[in-house]
């Protein structure tokens, strides 16, 4: 998705990460100025509960406890 001169790749989860929708784009230096976009939500860089790993853990708990409980 194009923005700002810039090509952000959007990916949109389904299955047991449905609903989880994360952006990235790629910066020609890692100093370039970056204005996110008004449908960017937070700048989640280097949070490691972002990773994909760590979502399917955190969602694979929640349906284990729903199904517990």
């Amino acid at each position: 998705m194009p923005h700002a001169s810039l090509v952000w790749h959007v990916d949109v989860y389904e299955g047991l990460l449905d609903g989880v929708v994360l952006t990235e784009v790629e910066l020609p230096d890692e100093n370039a100025d970056l204005a996110l976009p008004g449908w960017v939500g937070a700048e989640i860089t280097g949070c490691s509960e972002y990773k994909k790993v760590s979502l399917l853990r955190m969602r694979q708990a929640a349906l284990a406890r729903r199904r517990a409980g």
